[in-house]
């Protein structure tokens, strides 16, 4: 009786030791499991979108460029994961000049500016036919946005109608005009495609037939996307239920890619084009 006695005293004590542990451990289980459910989420919404996205040449650098990002900064407390697009640096290797407009941007970290760069983004858009000159990467930052034939004429068209002053305001600044044939793009210019227009474009139809991908996917992950979620990832449950379950430690994944907390809030405007609720 005795030797029975000790044998469940010892095994209480190991429960009330395993009990105090799992209360300790109660803060860092659930920051565990919520920053690994934001991953879940993430990569659940990506693959959805991916097979949504049409396997085109068209839209291969915009797929090409679409990964998960996790969330790094002061204000992001929680592990969290997002999704983005970043072509900054893939550049436009094909390139259609009748169905390509360009947008120069003088670079963020710039203090003093060339003039003539500032009078590109003054002008902006351009099309290859019409800008005087495409700089270089060290000089600006050359957007270009794939449109519609018609659109890339409206564009051309109305620099024809201001192509004077625009010579004159060029001459000012001791940049001459070249003339159309002679304007090339240099392969030290950072030629980057408009992600957010290219998403827009397919997700409402701007100029073709609609593909959502956004929209259909946060809504799917909102639906049946968790409960798969919770289907095929039943340690889920164990974080919070299992006194001895260890797998919560290894949560989440680490990622190479990593997105500033202020970088993140840029999607905003995005997302409200969208017309997404963060609760949603």
């Amino acid at each position: 009786m005795a030797r029975l006695f000790r044998a469940f005293a010892k095994e209480h004590t190991k429960h009330i030791q395993n009990l105090d542990r799992f209360v300790s451990e109660w803060p860092a289980r659930t920051r565990a499991l919520r920053g690994y459910l934001s991953f879940l989420a993430a990569n659940y919404v990506l693959h959805a979108m991916l097979e949504r996205i049409p396997k085109k040449e068209e839209w291969k650098a915009y797929r090409m460029a679409l990964r998960v990002y996790k969330v790094t900064g002061a204000d992001a407390v929680d592990a969290v994961y997002s999704i983005r697009a970043d072509l900054r640096h893939r550049a436009v290797r094909k390139v259609d000049p009748p169905k390509s407009i360009l947008f120069v941007k003088v670079p963020k970290k710039m203090r003093t500016p060339k003039r003539e760069i500032v009078l590109l983004e003054k002008y902006n858009p351009w099309t290859y036919d019409t800008i005087p000159f495409v700089p270089s990467k060290a000089d600006a930052v050359v957007i270009v946005r794939r449109v519609a034939t018609r659109e890339a004429v409206r564009v051309a068209k109305e620099k024809v109608r201001v192509l004077k002053k625009i010579r004159v305001e060029m001459a000012r600044v001791g940049k001459r005009m070249r003339k159309a044939s002679k304007v090339h793009v240099s392969k030290r210019a950072s030629n980057i495609p408009d992600v957010v227009f290219e998403a827009l474009k397919l997700e409402f139809g701007l100029g073709g037939a609609a593909k959502p991908h956004w929209r259909p996917a946060i809504r799917d992950l909102i639906g049946p996307g968790l409960r798969r979620i919770k289907r095929t990832k039943p340690d889920l449950s164990k974080a919070l239920l299992a006194e001895s379950f260890t797998g919560w430690k290894k949560w989440p994944p680490r990622t190479r890619r990593s997105l500033r907390h202020a970088d993140a809030k840029l999607f905003i405007p995005f997302q409200k084009k969208l017309n997404i609720r963060p609760n949603s």
